[in-house]
């Protein structure tokens, strides 16, 4: 068994004993503000381990916050089942410190602050840190251009009033950098949907209808095939999650009302996902796929230069 494997088994036995309006109290209590409540409900219903990603800045000097309250917060995270992915922002702290470090400096200064966190009893045994430069690396052609044009649609003022820390000052205090900062954030928000969720937006799903409907066509093609059922959480309402067994039970429900338009996209989202998750593993993790991978990636720039 793998070391994945192990830490989720790890994980199970270290949260079957809480319920699960336990966990969603340690969770929604975890932070100041819980903006869907309601959705954090439906993925704890939905998933034992789901994913939580916190966010660091690499930093020579931690705050009390950064150090101790982190590690505090991040252990209730996994306490409530969560496999946590700290998020090392080494490339957004070189462009904060307006030049004072360079990648490989910001990378030694994030390894010194893991070692901070293990010291004061950070949970690390099933805490994952995730270098965002590594991260980025792997969808350039998407991250760069995002972040591009959210600064042509964003003003110096605006940009600006994104820094906490210019109340007493001004923007003129600012590098260009760190001016293009909250762009950087943005664009790393957004990339995320940049996958399968954005596209799912998109697709035509009339309700009631289930000719000539092209969700549910993939769903019967594609979802029942593979998984034999096809699982619908609710996101509103009182009646829970359903299940499908066939094609035939899930367009019942939906030509009655059953299932609405919207769930119906968010099961397919969901389990296209789950299919499509090894796959992304592969070229995250083996090197082959990765060489082949950005092999490919040059072609179509060569190609659209010419």
């Amino acid at each position: 068994m793998d070391n994945s494997a192990v830490s989720a088994m790890d994980l199970y036995r270290h949260t079957r004993g809480m319920s699960l309006v336990d966990r969603f109290t340690v969770l929604t209590n975890t932070g100041d503000e819980c903006i869907r409540e309601v959705e954090l409900w439906f993925l704890l219903k939905r998933k034992t381990t789901p994913v939580c990603y916190v966010w660091f800045e690499p930093s020579p000097k931690m705050s009390i916050d950064e150090g101790i309250m982190k590690t505090i917060y991040v252990n209730k995270i996994v306490k409530a089942g969560c496999t946590v992915k700290i998020l090392m922002a080494d490339l957004f702290a070189v462009c904060y410190k307006s030049g004072s470090y360079n990648l490989d400096q910001v990378r030694t200064i994030g390894s010194y602050n893991i070692e901070m966190w293990r010291a004061a009893g950070m949970d690390l045994e099933r805490v994952q840190p995730v270098w965002l430069s590594d991260e980025l690396n792997h969808h350039p052609s998407d991250y760069w251009p995002l972040a591009l044009d959210i600064s042509t649609k964003s003003t110096v003022d605006q940009m600006a009033r994104c820094r906490v820390d210019l109340e007493s000052f001004g923007p003129e205090i600012l590098s260009g950098a760190e001016l293009f900062y909250p762009c950087l954030q943005i664009a790393v928000i957004l990339v995320q949907k940049t996958a399968l969720s954005y596209k799912m937006k998109r697709v035509f799903c009339p309700p009631n209808l289930t000719l000539g409907n092209p969700c549910l066509d993939y769903i019967k093609h594609v979802i029942f095939p593979w998984f034999g059922k096809l699982e619908v959480v609710h996101t509103e309402g009182k009646d829970g999650n359903r299940t499908f067994a066939s094609m035939e039970e899930l367009i019942l429900g939906y030509e009655s009302g059953v299932v609405d338009s919207a769930n119906v996209k968010l099961a397919f989202e969901m389990a296209l996902n789950k299919i499509l998750q090894p796959v992304h593993d592969h070229f995250r993790d083996n090197s082959r796929a990765m060489a082949l991978f950005s092999s490919l990636k040059k072609y179509k720039r060569g190609r659209r230069q010419a």
